[in-house]
């Protein structure tokens, strides 16, 4: 029953962040988001991609704790024949998770070509429509000269990832005139009805609020280009995700052939499964760096940008409560570590 609880709770909460990434069924009225009730959340079209991904890949990440902690028991010769039958089901949990936490991967990266289309070509360092079918290994991202240093690329292989998706990917240079026209035509609408600046911060419009007087085509341009998110951090968490997905793969396939060949693990090996405790946290945080960076620079997609999205503290009340979250789950951190430890060298009750 906890479970099903916590993944209800994750699904809400992955909903509201769903609805910020992709506001369906909303709009803006006199500077006020509206949501008409809590289904059209729910009918966010890149929402249960989200979901998915996000609970499988939690549950990749408590088989691999499982598999850690009993790795760490065999090495130390404690509790051996539980722990040889922890680490084999957590194991084959562990495959199935990456397995799913792939399949789901993916379908949440195909949505994203349709509607969040900037966020993928800043995954895929796409900074021009013609290079669509390429997919980059490795690469470092020039944001300012708009181009791929040091690219590994294999040819086609985007294609035919990205094959069943509805949608054709497009360069940031597309992007970017899209975005171009989209503030240009929010501005011209502007201009036959009177607005408080609080309605003009919202919107394409709102990229370019403390602009004085009517823009010139430069600042409008320059706006444009400042729509793009920071493609080296995204792009590159990204790979990280990805890397970290392949290492946990691949040890969790060493394994498998160890349980099938009814073969002992090494020390070392068991070392090496201790220590890749950290990557399953790892590729989670990379990952939603990949997610909120990637939608930069708005709060609410198309309808909010970020700059116009805060609060009214002043710098000493804001660093205040940064201050105090910090170390709240700073202290959540030790205590749950702390406790953690002490339940791991205690072991098993038999």
């Amino acid at each position: 029953s906890l479970a099903v609880i916590l993944v209800l709770q994750s699904s809400a909460i992955l909903g509201l962040n769903a609805w910020m990434q992709n506001p369906v069924f909303s709009d803006m009225k006199d500077g006020i988001l509206s949501v008409p009730d809590l289904w059209s959340l729910m009918l966010n079209p890149i929402l249960p991609a989200k979901i998915l991904h996000q609970v499988i890949s939690s549950w990749t990440l408590a088989g691999m704790l499982v598999v850690s902690i009993s790795s760490y028991f065999i090495i130390k010769n404690r509790h051996i024949e539980l722990s040889k039958s922890s680490f084999k089901i957590a194991t084959i949990f562990t495959f199935f998770g990456l397995i799913g936490t792939g399949i789901a991967g993916h379908w949440s990266g195909t949505t994203l070509i349709e509607h969040q289309p900037m966020k993928f070509a800043a995954i895929e360092a796409m900074w021009d429509s013609k290079d669509k079918d390429s997919f980059i290994v490795f690469a470092i991202p020039d944001q300012v000269e708009r181009k791929n240093k040091y690219a590994i690329e294999i040819p086609g292989l985007l294609k035919i990832i990205t094959a069943d998706s509805s949608s054709t990917p497009k360069g940031m240079d597309t992007l970017t005139k899209e975005t171009y026209e989209k503030i240009e035509h929010e501005l011209k609408s502007e201009k036959n009805k009177s607005t408080d600046i609080n309605q003009r911060k919202n919107g394409y419009s709102g990229l370019m609020y403390q602009a004085d007087g009517t823009p010139k085509n430069k600042e409008i341009q320059t706006a444009a280009d400042e729509a793009i998110p920071n493609v080296k951090i995204v792009f590159l968490s990204f790979r990280v995700m990805m890397v970290s997905w392949g290492l946990l793969m691949i040890i969790t396939m060493v394994n498998l052939y160890i349980l099938k060949n009814n073969m002992t693990p090494s020390k070392n090996w068991l070392w090496i499964c201790v220590l890749a405790l950290p990557t399953p946290w790892i590729a989670t945080e990379a990952g939603w760096l990949v997610c909120e960076l990637g939608r930069q620079p708005w709060a609410v997609t198309g309808l909010l940008p970020t700059i116009s999205g805060g609060s009214h503290l002043d710098s000493g009340q804001t660093g205040l409560q940064m201050l105090a979250y910090g170390l709240i789950y700073a202290a959540i951190f030790g205590v749950v570590s702390k406790m953690s430890m002490r339940h791991i060298k205690k072991g098993w009750p038999l």
